[in-house]
């Protein structure tokens, strides 16, 4: 009897450690599923970061590189791939040599070399702003950040870069500052980019002793336009005058609203002879402008030079004063100042 109350109270006990066992073991289960969801939680946040970062980049047009210093391994962004390569993936073949001949174009060599020798070997801080040529053949504008890091011991881990497109804000800047400097009737250069041509040109002659000369021509009787055929037909002859202009003067000419119904034209180059005689054959293509409104085109010219020693003003005045001489001598002619 004895005996078998101890098998029992063996068994027994036997039972219960199982239970522990049992129950030790689903214990573990529960913690391994929480850890689980837990790390299930934290890689989809991760892929959600992940995520919402390209979208970031794809938003903000920017795209990374990295350069591991051990591999020599060049890793780029989707983003990056896609503005250099047109999503082809080709970062387990590009080189770095194949990199910079992507992103720099043969007018920004020393750009590369910079990024080379500055940033990757001597581990400087820098920012460029330079155009790439895209796989489709359009051309984009790029800022792009570089920087090298380092270990605690000085040694370089990666360098990296990014790379932001910037195409959009510069064609509006460029947008911009042409519309700053263009007249909006006529769509030549307004009164302020010709003073700045002048003073240009002034300066060049100054230095060089290049010839550089001015055409200055005021529309005789514009008024008349104005008053007997309205301010629309008075308008047309500004915008025919200033097509012909365009049309006939050389490329390296700049031509200009000087203000009103006077024009300013700016010979690069070029002595006052020949200056002379581009007026005279402008002046003789403005008379022969056929209107509705079968009034007659003409204008009166001042040339002049700019010579080394004088004051801007002072050639200003000289140019004015030849035109002037024109309109007081029966206008619809070309006065030369010597």
């Amino acid at each position: 009897m004895r005996l078998l109350f101890v098998e029992l109270y063996v068994v027994s006990m036997s039972d219960e450690s199982s239970k522990l066992q049992i129950e030790l073991l689903e214990q573990q289960i529960i913690a391994l599923e929480m850890e689980n969801h837990q790390l299930s939680q934290m890689v989809s946040a991760s892929k959600l970061e992940i995520h919402k970062l390209r979208e970031i980049q794809k938003l903000a047009k920017v795209g990374t590189w990295s350069l591991n210093h051990l591999s020599y391994k060049l890793t780029l962004s989707e983003e990056l791939q896609f503005l250099l390569l047109g999503g082809e993936t080709k970062t387990n073949t590009l080189s770095w040599d194949a990199f910079l001949e992507l992103i720099i174009s043969e007018n920004d060599n020393n750009i590369a070399q910079s990024i080379t020798e500055d940033v990757v070997l001597g581990g400087q801080k820098k920012v460029f702003e330079h155009s790439i040529e895209t796989p489709d053949g359009q051309t984009r504008y790029i800022k792009h950040f570089c920087e090298t890091f380092y270990n605690s011991i000085g040694q370089p881990l990666n360098s990296v870069g990014l790379m932001q497109d910037i195409t959009d804000e510069k064609c509006n800047a460029m947008q911009l500052e042409l519309l700053s400097v263009t007249d909006d009737l006529t769509g030549l250069f307004n009164r302020r980019k010709m003073n700045e041509v002048l003073v240009s040109q002034h300066d060049i002659v100054q230095r060089y002793q290049s010839d550089c000369s001015a055409i200055l021509l005021d529309l005789d009787s514009f008024k008349q336009f104005n008053d007997l055929f309205g301010h629309q037909t008075g308008d047309i002859v500004l915008t025919t005058v200033a097509n012909m202009m365009i049309s006939h003067m050389r490329s390296a000419d700049i031509c200009g609203r000087w203000g009103g119904e006077e024009f300013l034209i700016v010979c690069q180059n070029t002595a006052c002879e020949h200056a002379a005689i581009a007026a005279e054959k402008l002046r003789t293509v403005l008379a022969a402008i056929e209107l509705s409104c079968a009034k007659q085109v003409t204008a009166s010219f001042g040339v002049a030079q700019i010579i080394k020693g004088e004051e801007l003003t002072a050639f200003l005045q000289r140019l004015d004063k030849a035109l002037y001489q024109s309109k007081n001598s029966g206008r619809n002619k070309v006065t030369v100042c010597n």
